[in-house]
């Protein structure tokens, strides 16, 4: 055992809200094949931190980490007969400790990892799973607390002999006793003077639950929003659990954001083309206020993908889900995917798919980075990793999981319009403020920053936002109307009338129609936009 310094306080870099791009990723899965980190090092905390790794997240602008969890876990019964192992990680047993084959040399190589990802100006956030443990149901195996304290640390259905299961995992943890309570805040202390900058929050509503009802006043909320230590980090709770009465997205107090999985399905299904979504999409785009309307667009963790489900290759490739190397008949994973596979299912050599399919990466990348709220980006994107269309790789601890790093000429120029994208919103603070547009939606008026326009010139109105067919549309948004989006979701093509203002001509930053979005300047009172692509204007510079 090799024993750390407990005297290290690390410091958390306090990146803003505002100002934060986060990565979602799994320590293991991004190295194991990088061929310039030594070997012995891939899939470990010290890869993590070598110079090819800080180099790729410091040139792609992100700035926060998200780490898959790393805790030590049990695999899966089911999984060890079929050969397999529980690769993601949520199935822990100790909420202390390093996850062995993440760390040979424990904390020590932890805190090193995290102070060299610090000096890059790059936070670290740990996904925690408090909401169960890899003991299981009753027929689990015993590791610890059932046979510490069974009645204190789990929570019991009616019959005591059972486990109350809001969290699909046979067991829940019994957040509301004060002493299981004091232990996940205390372990929460350990990793923040590690150096770690927040914590995500697996099944959150199931920390909320008391006598088994979701409570935004909950103890363990309460006791985290007033504590001086860990109030300061970032704080993302995913607001369901298992449970039929488990969603409750906007339900979280301050400081907590949420992912926000309405921002991912009505981005997809804008973007997919389906009849009706444009009401969705822009409340999305426009920060949510239907849902977080008392705190804010930042309280929003804006995503299309993430480790559970589609990778953004296979959401524009796969129409259905293929998870038969998961051992359990393609049954499990969700079937709700919103996806396009743009007119073929899986690989193709057919150039027009391919450049359909990049032009959809593109939109809908570029709607995650342009929407109010904080963007996250689930790791290998932007190198067009395909799970092969596997939804749900919990236990594809392989190729298929792992990135994969090589790069011919498409992938090259999407990860380079990744990094335009990013820049470009760093750049513009009107993609990063902290309060909501006040425009025309659904027939509000009082238009001071946004308005809604139609391919026309015409703004909206209430017989447009009930109007299913309507898919084409722009705003012009920001002081004085300086910026302009048009989005066109349609496989025709669309020549829109662009908004009045003064200045001189519109000058494009973006054009999801070309690989590197490289734009233009717009001479003319027209812009014509080829199907499946959108635009952002501004004034020329």
């Amino acid at each position: 055992m090799v024993v750390g310094d407990e005297a290290f306080v690390g410091k958390p870099l306090g990146v803003a809200w505002r100002n934060s791009v986060i990565y979602e990723l799994h320590l293991r899965g991004l190295t194991m094949l990088r061929d310039d980190i030594p070997k012995p090092l891939r899939g470990t905390l010290r890869g993590l931190a070598t110079p090819p790794i800080v180099s790729h997240l410091r040139e792609l602008g992100v700035t926060t980490l998200e780490l898959l969890p790393i805790h030590p876990i049990a695999d899966e019964p089911h999984l060890v007969r079929r050969s397999l192992r529980n690769y993601w990680g949520y199935n822990p047993v100790n909420f202390f400790a390093l996850e062995q084959r993440y760390a040979a040399e424990g904390m020590v190589e932890f805190r090193a990892a995290v102070q060299a990802l610090h000096e890059a100006g790059i936070e670290v956030v740990l996904d925690v799973v408090f909401n169960h443990t890899g003991e299981g149901d009753e027929l689990g195996p015993t590791f610890s607390f059932r046979g510490i304290d069974n009645a204190s640390y789990y929570t019991l259905a009616e019959n005591p002999r059972f486990y109350a299961n809001y969290t699909g995992c046979g067991n829940t943890l019994n957040v509301a006793h004060p002493q299981v309570r004091s232990m996940l805040l205390e372990a929460l202390r350990h990793w923040a003077r590690a150096g770690v900058d927040g914590f995500r929050f697996d099944l959150g509503t199931s920390l909320a639950r008391e006598r088994g009802t979701f409570r935004s006043s909950a103890a363990f909320l309460t006791e985290l929003a007033v504590d001086p230590e860990l109030s300061r980090l970032k704080l993302i709770a995913e607001p369901w659990d298992a449970a039929p009465d488990g969603y409750h997205l906007g339900g979280f107090p301050a400081p907590f954001t949420e992912w926000n999985d309405r921002f991912r399905d009505d981005v997809r299904r804008f973007w997919r083309g389906d009849r009706g979504a444009l009401p969705g999409f822009v409340r999305r785009f426009a920060g949510s206020s239907d849902v977080m309307g008392g705190r804010g667009p930042l309280t929003n963790i804006n995503f299309v993908t993430c480790h559970d489900g589609f990778t953004l290759e296979d959401l524009v490739s796969y129409e259905q889900k293929h998870n038969w190397a998961n051992g359990e008949g393609n049954r499990d994973g969700t079937d709700q995917n919103f996806s396009f596979n743009c007119g073929v299912e899986g690989e193709t050599g057919d150039a027009a798919v391919r450049a359909l399919r990049a032009r959809q990466k593109r939109n809908l990348l570029s709607s995650v980075l342009f929407s109010l709220g904080i963007p996250m980006l689930n790791a290998g994107d932007e190198l067009g990793h395909s799970q092969k269309g596997n939804n749900n790789a919990y236990c594809q601890d392989n190729e298929t999981a792992w990135l994969d790093w090589r790069l011919d000429g498409d992938k090259e120029a999407f990860l380079a319009f990744v990094r335009r994208v990013i820049r470009i919103r760093a750049e513009h603070d009107v993609f990063r403020r902290s309060y909501f547009y006040d425009g025309n939606l659904h027939g509000a008026r009082g238009l001071k920053d946004i308005v809604w326009l139609r391919p026309d010139g015409t703004e909206l109105g209430r017989g447009d936002w009930d109007n299913p067919d309507l898919r084409a549309f722009a705003c012009a948004f920001g002081e004085n109307r300086r910026y302009a989006l048009l989005f066109n979701p349609t496989a025709e093509t669309v020549t829109f009338v662009l908004p009045t203002r003064e200045g001189g001509p519109w000058h494009a930053l973006l054009d999801t129609s070309v690989p590197d979005g490289a734009g233009s300047a717009a001479e003319s009172a027209d812009c014509t936009l080829i199907g499946h692509s959108l635009v952002l204007l501004t004034e020329k510079p």
